[in-house]
């Protein structure tokens, strides 16, 4: 703790003297750039930082010796290689020889600080190499090195090589964090301090200190230290230095991050000529295979997008297989006027995935759509992946986000209208979702999720009845009727069981043409509350719109087991949708009236029927003898029947549930030890009784 408070003292000491002027400004980059160049001809073991990959050959500054210096910065730099050699101050120490530097250096900004010193380094470095090539290469150097002989450092140069290779990554690291732009730099909470920085530069700076120590200076000839002890002081500062660049480069990565999150955002919020200069950066690549082509499993560059309007169709990469053939079916259709690019997040999610593993994943179902999607070799980088989630996926796991020929956002929302639509919403943007809206019904989008496969039911004028629900009495009691109702006229029923319960009897007593498998129930179902998202993202409330209280009534219908029934033919664009009580009163009701029926018209009257059948429950709603609720809206206030919208009372429920290792049929004689109680949570509305029964 004493050594820790100590160091904390000195770093204060150091940042209490820092006062910068802008009239000390230096080229760090061309600095940073011939110091590495030295260094990295010098150590054989030292490589350039994989990142930049920074060596310029050193036969490229041959007829620019002094590119970048100034005489002041060329006294500098030899002032602080004397004292890195020397020791001019004569206080002894690499602590001491550390301040000292700093001292000299109080006009500079911290980067420059550390870049002077390196730069003094190699210099010092630099001019001993040369003195010390064999004399037959060098006639003048063998008096030089008699009169100013050098240390022995070839056992040492190994951690001489490791440790300037991290002051170098170091230094590259923080010139990198303060050239972030103001603007991206928040007063409250800036991405770094002032102390984490300068703890930075004092050991980057110590760094070099140390290497000088054990090679080009002459401070403590008299009391030179071990290989060994010099070899484990090295190793140590190295370690520490490696440990503040890790969290340098996290504090970085956040700032590179920070940095394109906000470039991204101003080319979305300025006019651009056309959509290449937001789509390369949202999807950056090195050798131009950005895209990959599911259609001809063709590599494509950004410029097949060029001035096209483009739908990002964004999702995690678990989507399943069977949304990605969804999405290929209703919106990657050949005649399509816009392109489509699939974007596969690849984030924590998918780390321990090898990348040959998450690679072959992208491809598999990227094949699946006939349209492109980002390239399996191509990753996003994580400012862009940060964009995509906080701007437009949110909470979601998909979304379609819609770009026009000049990169402007026509919709960051299109996921469900282009779901419900597909090619029909062209160009994407709200104003085309209501148009489309009021040209077509709910029934009649859902009854196309049969008619798209049914085209001899379409050309026979077939009427198609799609129907669920657990009640087998209500089945039973609905075909017959429906039977009854048509079979004098001559009209083809074909009955589509969506439901996965009693599908065995249903079969058996031919109750239905078709009974659809797991998978096409989940699609229906899918497609039901894609519709009904879709609706409600035009701002649409339960209460004041038929299609959505449709909707609801049909979720709720289908998710606690009542019956329901969407009724309509290919040929024509009315259908309606009923609940099994207002179906199975219709029907009586067309039954006991005989009402004249045909093929052409009996959509059209089962519609007038329902109309009927309405007006007689609001009949009885107002007489106070309502009987029909069968589910429910729940909102975060005051509750109403979805249906009559009459309020609802708040009750409270509290169930004994008993818990026993005994069979059932002795739990029912007995309340066993292991009972439990506990309160459950119930949504119940008793017939003739309008009230919530709920857990508190």
């Amino acid at each position: 703790m004493a050594l820790i408070s100590s160091q904390k003292k000195v770093v204060q000491q150091i940042i209490s003297t820092h006062l910068p002027d802008d009239n000390y400004d230096v080229d760090k980059t061309a600095l940073l750039s011939m110091a590495q160049d030295i260094l990295c001809n010098e150590f054989s073991a030292l490589t350039p930082d994989p990142i930049t990959d920074s060596n310029v050959p050193i036969t490229e500054l041959d007829n620019e010796p002094r590119k970048g210096i100034t005489e002041r910065l060329a006294f500098i730099l030899h002032k602080i290689g004397c004292e890195l050699s020397c020791n001019c101050s004569g206080r002894g120490g690499i602590k001491s020889v550390t301040l000292t530097l700093f001292e000299k250096l109080v006009r500079y900004s911290w980067e420059d600080k550390l870049v002077l010193v390196l730069s003094a380094f190699a210099v010092s470095y630099g001019e001993f190499r040369l003195v010390s090539k064999p004399p037959d290469t060098n006639p003048l150097a063998k008096y030089v090195l008699q009169l100013k002989p050098l240390p022995e450092i070839s056992k040492l140069e190994t951690v001489i090589s490791d440790l300037l290779t991290v002051v170098i990554y170091v230094t590259k690291t923080i010139i990198g964090l303060n050239g972030l732009p103001s603007q991206y730099i928040s007063l409250d909470k800036p991405p770094y301090t002032d102390y984490e920085v300068s703890t930075a530069v004092y050991w980057a700076v110590r760094g070099i200190v140390t290497c000088s120590s054990q090679s080009i200076s002459f401070m403590n000839q008299q009391n030179i230290i071990s290989i060994i002890e010099a070899r484990e002081k090295m190793i140590a500062v190295t370690e520490r230095l490696n440990n503040i660049h890790e969290k340098l480069k996290t504090i970085s990565e956040e700032k590179k991050i920070k940095e394109g999150y906000y470039r991204i955002q101003y080319i979305i919020r300025t006019t651009q000529t056309d959509n290449m200069k937001i789509l390369s950066e949202l999807i950056q690549t090195k050798d131009g295979k950005a895209l990959f082509n599911g259609a001809t499993k063709a590599e494509a560059s950004l410029d097949v997008l060029k001035s096209k309007t483009v739908i990002l169709f964004i999702s995690y990469l678990d989507i399943s297989e069977e949304q990605v053939k969804e999405v290929d079916q209703q919106v990657c259709k050949p005649e399509r006027q816009y392109e489509i690019v699939w974007l596969p997040i690849c984030d924590d999610t998918v780390t321990k995935m090898e990348t040959k593993e998450i690679e072959q994943t992208i491809l598999s179902k990227a094949s699946l759509m006939r349209c492109h999607s980002l390239h399996y070799s191509v990753t996003l980088q994580s400012y862009a992946i940060q964009y995509i989630k906080k701007e437009w996926l949110l909470e979601k796991k998909e979304a379609m986000v819609v770009f026009d020929a000049y990169g402007k956002v026509v919709n960051s929302n299109a996921y469900q209208m282009t779901m419900v639509w597909g090619s029909a919403a062209y160009p994407f943007h709200a104003q085309r979702e209501e148009i489309l809206w009021r040209k077509w019904s709910i029934e009649r989008l859902l009854i196309e999720v049969v008619v798209s496969e049914k085209q001899k039911w379409v050309e026979e004028k077939r009427v198609i009845c799609l129907y669920g629900g657990d009640d087998l009495v209500w089945i039973r009691e609905f075909i017959e009727k429906t039977k009854a109702v048509v079979e004098r006229e001559g009209i083809f029923l074909e009955f589509i069981y969506v439901g996965n319960k009693h599908t065995e009897i249903i079969k058996n007593e031919k109750l239905a043409t078709e009974v659809w498998e797991e998978q096409k129930i989940r699609q229906f179902h899918a497609r039901v509350e894609l519709i009904y998202q879709s609706k409600a993202q035009l701002g649409m409330s339960i209460t004041g719109d038929k299609t959505l209280k449709q909707l609801k009534a049909l979720h709720d219908a289908g998710g606690d087991g009542h019956g329901w029934t969407i009724i309509g033919q290919g040929s024509h664009d009315m259908a309606v949708i009923m609940d099994g009580y207002l179906a199975r009163e219709s029907l009586v009701h067309l039954e006991e009236k005989k009402v004249e029926i045909t093929n052409e018209n009996f959509i059209s009257i089962l519609h007038g029927a329902i109309k009927t059948v309405k007006r007689s429950l609001k009949y009885q709603e107002l007489s106070d003898v309502h009987q029909y609720c069968n589910h429910i809206f729940v909102p975060t206030g005051n509750m109403v029947c979805a249906d009559c919208q009459l309020p609802m009372e708040r009750e409270h429920i509290h169930k004994i549930h008993v818990v026993s290792t005994k069979s059932i049929s002795q739990q029912s004689g007995s309340v066993a030890a292991g009972m439990s109680m506990e309160k459950e949570s119930m949504n119940k509305i008793p017939v003739g009784n309008k009230k919530i029964i709920s857990q508190q």
